[in-house]
């Protein structure tokens, strides 16, 4: 086997079309969120996609494992398991590269707010490694009939 390349991108949301393409939608780097008081802060996430893109060597036909971790500011690290036991599929020529294609949903919990790293492993070796910032939004106060004018 030979890594031939891997990349990471983070979206809001992916499709996987009926030809097998897959379209990542608004790429982004700022998640920007809202805490609320009066919901537990574990139950409150912000929905983002991580598309991995693995090529390897037109040879490559040995199962994989793809991870990935999200690590926090503070250096917390939480790992995710999002394809095991995986064969790239030959290319329509036997010359080309194979490729991974692996979509990962997350939710991530609003707990620490900074630039964060995902790192995409590839059978326990760092392959990828991007960041986003997750940022928080004051939360708005909801009128009430006594803050409202007359």
């Amino acid at each position: 086997m030979a890594l031939l390349s891997a990349n990471c991108i983070i979206c809001e949301r992916t499709l996987r079309e009926t030809d097998s393409v897959i379209s990542a939608i608004r790429v982004v780097d700022v998640f920007r969120t809202q805490v609320s008081a009066e919901i537990p802060v574990e139950r409150q996430v912000v929905p983002m996609n991580v598309v991995a893109i693995i090529r390897l060597s037109s040879d490559d036909d040995t199962l994989h494992t793809v991870e990935l971790a999200i690590i926090r500011p503070d250096g917390e690290t939480t790992p995710n398991t999002l394809a095991s036991n995986v064969v790239a599929p030959p290319g329509t020529n036997p010359d080309y590269p194979r490729v991974l294609f692996v979509i990962g949903a997350l939710g991530v919990t609003p707990r620490q707010f900074g630039l964060h790293h995902i790192v995409i492993y590839l059978d326990g070796a760092e392959v990828a490694r991007t960041q986003f910032t997750l940022e928080e939004m004051p939360e708005v106060p909801t009128p009430n009939s006594e803050t409202l004018p007359n």
